[in-house]
């Protein structure tokens, strides 16, 4: 690849601190750059968190876990279908039990909704169904080491 400013090729120094950069995109991502959108790169910034990052030193477990009290949770119960009517809705697993209520929050991996394994019934409007077909995802693995003091 080529890069030009003003009709003049970039030095060197310039070429590897535009590869790094797109390294980092990449990395923050979870994506090929060639996949990302340059027009809404930074569309959702106005909804962004204000303040500092934090790192959770027990892990995200810890904050879920947290916001769980008092709910009842299913820990690796695998759903089937999702069926909402006018009196509320049902979840079924497929070991066959099944969980009414008035709502449901669907919190579905993108990946398993490309896939299509659980039904909705109804069945998700077209326009949800194209945004799910259109959204794309990476694998992104963060490594934190932790040391009882600063060296």
């Amino acid at each position: 690849m080529l890069v030009e400013r003003e009709g003049k090729l970039l030095s060197e120094a310039q070429m590897q601190l535009f590869h790094w950069h797109c390294a980092h995109v990449e990395y923050a991502t979870a994506a090929d750059i060639h996949s990302l959108s340059a027009r809404n790169w930074a569309a959702d910034d106005e909804n962004a968190f204000e303040g500092e990052h934090c790192l959770l030193r027990q892990g995200y477990r810890a904050l879920a876990l947290g916001l769980a009290k008092g709910l009842d949770v299913r820990i690796g119960a695998e759903v089937s279908e999702i069926k909402t009517r006018d009196d509320g809705c049902q979840v079924a697993l497929k070991d066959g039990r099944t969980f009414n209520g008035d709502m449901v929050l669907v919190t579905l991996p993108l990946g398993v909704l490309k896939k299509g394994t659980v039904k909705f019934t109804p069945p998700l409007p077209n326009w949800k169904k194209e945004a799910i077909d259109k959204l794309g995802f990476g694998l992104l693995n963060k490594v934190v080491l932790a040391f009882e003091r600063k060296f």
